[in-house]
């Protein structure tokens, strides 16, 4: 047959699939069939001809390539369309040539739909306790029963009690009793100021992907997605991680003064950026609804009140926070396991980053921490294989473990039931605690830096770590003097205490001088949420030795605080408190008057005096001050100020000093 009659194999395959075929009684004889109804071959036999079933038409697969690329260039086309409506509300003239943008006119007045929190779907974690757990047990017991049952009448009684076990959809109870009241929220930026910060940080990753919160330029890139070139509607928690993620990545730029802050102008866009952040996480939403991106709004908003010297702000960010990972179980590893790996690090991080915050502030604050030890078997962040970044890495796993041991000194040695345990027991709890942290110490030197990225920042780091674990360990040696009053502070607590204060002067010049940190940074991440007891203690080692060489010390750290008084009212605060401290040590060191307690010289150690008194609020003289060297303290201070020093040494006499003693009435201030 020559190519014009040539039959195509379609054609073919239609036309044998209208041959009849063989009838089954000549198929089970295996002779051949004439295949007419009835054939010949059962007429013959006497038996009823049964045609064979055609079975059902096979269907030709259509090419899975051809449907990808269909599907990809309809994506293609959507993602178009979404890109000029974009660029139609954000002309970008002013944002990449490096004016000034006029905040009443560059903002965009139409701002990002919302969708109502019903809409995300949410998975909470249930313990094996809780209702819901035991429930499903309950009715998977009562579905098995009822198929036992099946011909009872108890039949229907089962399947009833199996309907009402049925529990709630978790959307339904994570929006039970909410109202959706949004405030408008705007975008700032224009798409193209930062999709050029994202191709540039492909190049150079910047120092706040290397910290504890994130490490993934994957997840920025995700979390900007979903706003400018978004899928389907964009809540308020997506709004809030964005902003909160690229005004500290414009901070960082505009600090080091790079090339990317210069080219886009990033220093006249943090202020609309920083606004819009601030009216997005006071989203009702974002406060009271857990999801992934509510709990990385509250991280940076976090962030940001720790910049800005406001820790009960702080603490209330870390309350929401800590709640929203415990409702979606961050804290279990076995909540991680229908996530990917990517996914699972990004969350894995979110959470311990939280952890930290929470752990810190339980001590300085005195008060229990939201997330316990005994209910967290998740993992430690893991750690790159790039040498340049390991030690990155390494360093989170050190502050995390560092931030652990804050949490047990309160609960071992400052909370109400610590404080109620024998003498031996608090011995034991202090021993064990000292081990493991000088233990853990050593273990940081053991990091090899020798190609760590950005070697002087990592360096800075090491510095600040040093101040934070003497003053933690500082804490933690002189806890045995709160077992009544007039405890023991005995010769290792000094050193501790001296160790942390010349951990200071070593690291203040180290922020003073550098391009990228700053003073402000040092005051609001490390003054303030180390412990002031080493201060307190070498000032009282000060005057039972008689010992100048502390007083000079003390005098050190007090003019390095003068740097920071312009940084916050807490600031200023704290350097009144250290020169009234350092002015009432030297004065009474060189008058030899040791009135604080009895010293052993030769085991450098001292027994405080013990308060006979309690305070009389009703009495304003000089005899409310519970302090044994009140009336001499009146001969280098003020009123006022002796008064004030006193209500510091009583409440540092019954554990940690009172943050409100301390910071005053900046701390109430809880706006954003």
């Amino acid at each position: 047959m020559d190519n014009d009659h040539q039959e195509s194999f379609q054609s073919k395959r239609k036309r044998l699939s209208l041959v009849p075929r063989a009838c089954e009684a000549c198929k089970i004889r295996k002779i051949r069939c004439d295949r007419s109804i009835p054939c010949s071959n059962c007429q013959t036999s006497g038996i009823a001809c049964e045609q064979v079933n055609p079975g059902p038409e096979k269907r030709l697969k259509p090419d899975r390539t051809t449907r990808l690329e269909e599907h990809a260039a309809s994506l293609e086309s959507r993602l178009r369309d979404l890109e000029n409506q974009l660029s139609s509300r954000h002309p970008a003239p002013a944002h990449c040539t490096g004016s000034t943008p006029n905040t009443d006119t560059d903002i965009p007045t139409n701002n990002a739909r919302l969708v109502p929190v019903s809409n995300i779907p949410i998975t909470l974690y249930e313990g094996d306790s809780s209702f819901i757990s035991q429930s499903a047990r309950a009715r998977e017991t009562a579905e098995t029963i009822a198929n036992y049952a099946a011909e009872s009448n108890l039949n229907a009684t089962f399947h009833s009690l199996k309907s009402l076990l049925q529990p709630a959809s978790q959307n339904d109870r994570a929006v039970d009793h909410m109202t959706h009241n949004y405030k408008q929220i705007y975008l700032p930026l224009s798409a193209e100021l930062v999709l050029a910060m994202l191709r540039s940080y492909q190049d150079e990753k910047p120092l706040f992907l290397s910290s504890y919160p994130f490490s993934s330029l994957s997840l920025v890139e995700d979390i900007c997605q979903k706003v400018y070139f978004p899928m389907r509607p964009v809540s308020a928690g997506n709004v809030a991680a964005m902003h909160g993620i690229l005004y500290f990545l414009m901070k960082e730029s505009t600090m080091r003064k790079d090339a990317l802050s210069k080219e886009l102008n990033l220093e006249a866009h943090i202020l609309n950026c920083k606004k819009s952040f601030e009216v997005a996480i006071e989203s009702f939403d974002v406060l009271t609804v857990p999801t992934f991106e509510n709990v990385i709004a509250l991280v940076m908003g976090t962030l940001k009140a720790q910049d800005e010297s406001k820790p009960l702000v702080c603490c209330q960010l870390v309350s929401a926070a800590a709640r929203h990972c415990q409702m979606l179980g961050y804290h279990r590893e076995s909540t991680y396991q229908r996530d990917t790996d990517a996914i699972a690090e990004n969350k894995r991080r979110i959470f311990w980053c939280i952890y930290v915050f929470d752990k810190s502030m339980s001590l300085l604050l005195g008060r229990a921490s939201y997330i316990q030890d005994f209910d967290i078997d998740v993992r430690l962040p893991s750690s790159n294989f790039d040498p340049a970044i390991r030690p990155w890495d390494e360093a989170v796993c050190y502050i995390i473990k560092l931030a652990k041991f804050q949490g047990q000194i309160y609960n071992k040695l400052y909370s109400a039931s610590a404080l109620k345990a024998t003498a031996s027991e608090r011995a034991m709890h202090i021993q064990e605690l000292e081990l493991e942290m000088q233990e853990c110490h050593r273990q940081r030197y053991t990091i090899d830096i020798s190609k760590v990225s950005q070697p002087c920042l990592f360096d800075i780091g090491q510095r600040t770590w040093d101040v934070l674990y003497y003053s933690a360990l500082t804490s933690l040696l002189r806890a045995s003097s709160s077992l009544s009053k007039g405890g023991e502070i005995g010769s290792k607590c000094f050193e501790a205490a001296r160790s942390s204060l010349r951990s200071h002067l070593r690291c203040f010049p180290e922020y003073n001088n550098s391009e990228v940190f700053s003073v402000a940074d040092y005051a609001n991440w490390v003054l303030l949420y180390s412990s002031f007891t080493p201060f307190i203690v070498i000032f009282l080692h000060a005057i039972a030795a008689t010992s100048m060489d502390d007083v000079n010390l003390l005098e050190e750290v007090v003019a390095t605080l003068y740097n920071t008084r312009g940084v916050s009212s807490a600031s200023e605060r704290l350097y009144s408190i250290g020169i009234n401290f350092a002015r009432v040590a030297r004065g009474l060191v060189e008058a030899q008057k040791s009135c604080v307690g009895k010293y052993n010289e030769q085991e450098d150690s001292l027994l405080l005096l013990g308060s006979t008194r309690k305070p009389d609020p009703s009495r304003s003289d000089v005899s409310t001050l519970q302090d044994p060297f009140a009336v001499d303290m009146m001969d280098y201070l003020t009123y006022p100020e002796a008064q004030d020093m006193s209500a510091l040494f009583e409440s540092w006499d019954c554990g940690q000093p009172s943050a409100m003693d301390l910071f005053g009435a900046s701390l109430g201030d809880c706006s954003h």
